[in-house]
């Protein structure tokens, strides 16, 4: 109990609360200039004011609802952490999520304001460089496909031409010509 048990100052019941306590602590956005297509990251904060340790699921839920991406997250207590989200920016203009700690109450809003649409300059340089990455692989592919095929046209005529010698050698010898003249009958 702390207090005088006066008027200004009555007797209060000192509550020391023992339980797991997670709260969001600070949500931000790392990503800097963000373009339609590009991957976002956002860090939160989680921090365990309670006395015990626990863990606590984080859902990253759309506008609509949808969820996004779901995290368990042990913490210690007195103890926080840092996680981050990686997502992709799926539309032009602003967007909005919720950071959400489920069976606790808490979420918080973040909006992701002016997410330009991909410039178009390096639309171009990126076509530019899948064109020449593309033309670099069919002339090595071409000049490979040469290669094995000649490598096999050589290899079967080297297979032919040890073939023919092998055979010169094994062949018999020429019949002595006085063996094919006989004149005795037997």
């Amino acid at each position: 109990m702390t207090g005088f048990g006066t008027f200004d100052d009555p007797l209060k019941p000192r509550f020391n609360w023992i339980d797991f306590e997670p709260q969001l602590d600070t949500v931000r956005i790392e990503t800097k200039d963000p373009t339609f297509g590009q991957n976002l990251e956002i860090i939160t904060r989680i921090v365990n004011t309670g006395q015990l340790n626990g863990t606590v699921q984080v859902d990253l839920i759309d506008l609509e609802g949808l969820v996004l991406e779901t995290k368990f997250i042990t913490i210690e207590a007195g103890d926080w952490i840092e996680t981050s989200w990686y997502f992709e920016a799926w539309t032009t203009g602003d967007i909005t999520f919720f950071v959400n700690l489920t069976n606790y109450s808490q979420s918080k809003q973040v909006e992701i304001e002016d997410i330009d649409e991909f410039n178009s300059s390096n639309r171009e340089l990126n076509g530019l460089i899948g064109l020449i990455g593309l033309l670099i692989f069919l002339v090595v592919g071409g000049f490979g496909f040469a290669y094995h095929r000649r490598s096999k046209e050589l290899e079967q005529y080297t297979k032919l031409h040890i073939e023919n010698i092998v055979r010169k050698r094994r062949s018999a010898p020429p019949r002595p010509s006085g063996l094919d003249i006989s004149n005795e009958e037997e």
